[in-house]
């Protein structure tokens, strides 16, 4: 049973970024925000350990603590315990990354209202490097559109896009991440600041030692939150607590309990085929660390473009119980034995870098690109393919999925 544990912070946040912070030769410090279910599985488990009184020191013996070390892991594995998330809340509702599909167009000079279009593949293949592909694209006659960046869609936002609409009412379920001006509506700001190393024994700064990093305040209506599974509710504290948070260790209050849902999925029928995309709504590492989303992937040429024939097996499928939306997923506790699809085209973004700390022992975590959230797979597939398709609405796909990782949403192109 999952249980949604809720983020608000009290100060500014800090996730360090995957880049190495050596002493004398990096300076400036971005933020990774939001963060991923891998940072927030630390707080999490440090909830856990400080409410049942268990000095971290100890907890790290491999003699001691076995009941608990098999329920919540250890600096391998995460135990029984699985992710959903996490996401940001905005007034307790949902918000996602906009999908890479969806396109804008703004006139400046007439300052006529914001024009929303999605990308689909082209109906012709282009020679690439890849082979012959079906790049997604626009009609000829809409010009001048342009990608969004750092931005999330609210929940009923995220529902018309994966319907296929992109109205100009869709403006009003847009939010910018970070605030460019004072007026601007946007879920957090950067508060960039700079530091010194100095002696205790000089009081004098040492050579070498500038720092810079650029902190996150949230919005007082935004937080973050991510759905925690096989969690005993003894295990943790009921009532909201207060607990450090990020890299610099400020404080954020904590909540758990609470409901929310996804928005319902969709695809599209034409004759013997479904058409439908996968939207990524967390970052995914496939398979292969490469774009595709299985190791069980053929390339073959199919009326003269090139596609991915794509097999997930029902060991690669994590299939998430959220017993909050159980009357909107009523396959939640369906088996899938495999899922086949073809991959037409796809919208993906720059690689996510993703490293981390490994606590327990004293070192870095590999680092490892992930396909960004908001990457879209434009897709096929036979028509009795249809409830298998459907059941991929949720679920989580690649590698690292109990931490969050690959969660994907079914619409229509």
């Amino acid at each position: 049973m999952g249980v949604l544990w809720k983020f608000s912070a009290l100060d500014t946040l800090f996730f360090r970024d995957s880049r190495p912070m050596n002493a004398g030769e990096t300076v400036w410090m971005a933020s990774q925000f939001p963060p991923t279910g891998q940072t927030l599985q630390g707080a999490i488990r440090t909830a856990v350990l400080n409410h049942l009184g268990i000095p971290y020191k100890d907890y790290l013996k491999k003699d001691t603590y076995q009941w608990l070390r098999e329920e919540i892991g250890d600096g391998k594995s995460l135990g029984r315990l699985s992710f959903t998330g996490p996401f940001l809340f905005k007034q307790d509702q949902p918000l996602f990354a906009v999908p890479l599909d969806l396109v804008k167009k703004t006139s400046e000079q007439t300052n006529e209202q914001t024009e929303y279009d999605l990308l689909s593949p082209a109906e012709k293949p282009v020679k690439s490097d890849l082979g012959d592909i079906c790049f997604p694209t626009l009609p000829k006659e809409k010009t001048d559109y342009k990608l969004i960046k750092e931005c999330f869609v609210g929940l009923e936002g995220m529902q018309q896009l994966l319907n296929g609409k992109s109205d100009r009412h869709l403006n009003k379920h847009l939010y910018p991440l970070f605030k460019k001006n004072a007026e601007e509506n946007a879920l957090a700001c950067l508060e960039p600041k700079m530091g010194l190393a100095r002696s205790n024994q000089t009081r004098k700064t040492e050579e070498g030692m500038l720092f810079a990093i650029a902190p996150v305040r949230m919005a007082a209506d935004t937080a973050l939150a991510i759905e925690v599974e096989n969690l005993d509710a003894d295990h943790y504290p009921q009532n909201p607590f207060i607990q450090k948070l990020g890299g610099e260790g400020k404080m954020a209050s904590i909540s758990v309990g609470g409901q929310w849902r996804f928005p319902k999925h969709n695809l599209c029928e034409i004759g013997n085929r479904i058409r439908f995309k996968l939207v990524c709504v967390t970052p995914a590492l496939m398979q292969t660390e490469d774009w595709l989303p299985s190791e069980h992937v053929e390339k073959i040429k199919d009326n003269g473009r090139h596609i991915w024939r794509v097999q997930i097996k029902s060991d690669r499928l994590n299939i998430i119980a959220n017993p909050i939306s159980a009357l909107l997923r009523p396959w939640r506790n369906e088996e899938i034995r495999s899922c086949s699809f073809d991959i037409v085209s796809a919208c993906i973004g720059k690689p996510l870098r993703q490293s981390g700390w490994n606590h327990q022992l004293k070192c870095p975590r590999k680092l490892r690109g992930f396909i960004p959230a908001g990457s879209v797979y434009f897709c096929e597939a036979d028509i009795l393919q249809k409830d298998n398709i459907l059941k991929l609405h949720g679920k989580k796909i690649g590698q690292r999925t109990q931490y969050g990782f690959g969660q994907v949403l079914v619409g229509r192109w």
